[in-house]
Order: C-alpha cells, then structure tokens, then sequence
C-alpha cells in the first residue's frame, strides 16, 4: 500500500457518475457509494483511490443542486438518470451547468465580488475553469496583463475549494 500523499484521487466525472449509479439503488447511502467505487477498481486491477468525506459532500451537494438527486439522500432523481444515460463516461461541473439550478447557485456563489474589481469577471472565469478541471495553462489572457493575474487567482482559488 501507498503512503495516502501519494494514492491518487478519484476523478470528479467517475465520483459523480457513481454516486448516482448507486442512488438508483433503493436505500443506498455514501458508504454504498465508497464501497462499489473500491470494488470497481479492484475489478479492474485500478491502485486503489483517496476518497475522502469532503470531495464526497461536495460531489453529493452538486448533484443536489443540479436536481439530478434528491434533496434528503442519496436518491437518484429522473434527471440524474437521464443524465447518467446521456454522459455515460462521466459528469463533472461543466455538464452541470446545462441545468438553470446549477448556473444560478454558481452565479451566487461568485456574486460576492466587490464592485470595486475592475476584473472580478476574468477571476470568476479562472474559478470556473478550476472546478471544470482546466489547467492553469488553459488561462486565455496574455501574460503580464491584469487579467491574466485575476484568472489565475481565480483559478487558484477554485483549485482550493473544488474536488
């Protein structure tokens, strides 16, 4: 076994898919979710994966929001299984924002900037990047602008809070 630094983390499209592959079943819970995700891999012969409380909670709040599970457990919702059927290779924030629901709680999110910060736009873009999984290399702006420096916060701070 691997020291945990080093075991690799589950990435978000597989994490999202499961949890809602699991809440098709009745009465499935995290703990059902964490189990298969385990299993899967060793029937793959995968290394085994860090998945820990947090990166579930907030993977779990997501699809919350998007309406794809309930809101008081792990239910999977008719939209989640639709979703689940039309993105058979994975979810992730950038398919959750075709939902109004998704878009509205994100925007609301990042209402918080100043009105003071001329580039609160291009750092909310960074933000969504990150919690798209982009890479910092993906920011569109010259370098050795400001908002090629309010991207990059942006993104560095997403990169924080996101999976």
């Amino acid at each position: 076994m691997t020291d945990q630094d080093d075991t690799p983390l589950l990435h978000l499209p597989n994490l999202m898919n499961a949890l809602l592959r699991i809440g098709c079943r009745p009465g499935a819970c995290l703990e059902d979710a964490v189990a298969a995700l385990r299993q899967e891999r060793a029937v793959a012969h995968e290394a085994e994966v860090q998945i820990d409380e947090e990166t579930l909670t907030r993977a779990l709040e997501h699809l919350r929001v998007a309406g794809l599970v309930e809101p008081d457990a792990l239910r999977t919702t008719r939209r989640g299984r639709l979703a689940l059927r039309d993105h058979p290779l994975g979810i992730d924030d950038s398919v959750l924002m075709e939902f109004s629901e998704f878009r509205s709680w994100v925007e609301s999110l990042s209402a918080g900037a100043p009105p003071e910060n001329p580039h609160a736009l291009e750092f909310q873009r960074g933000w969504l990047a990150a919690q798209e999984g982009r890479e910092d290399t993906d920011n569109p702006f010259a370098v050795d602008t400001a908002q090629h420096a309010a991207w990059s916060d942006g993104w560095q701070t997403g990169r924080k809070s996101s999976f």
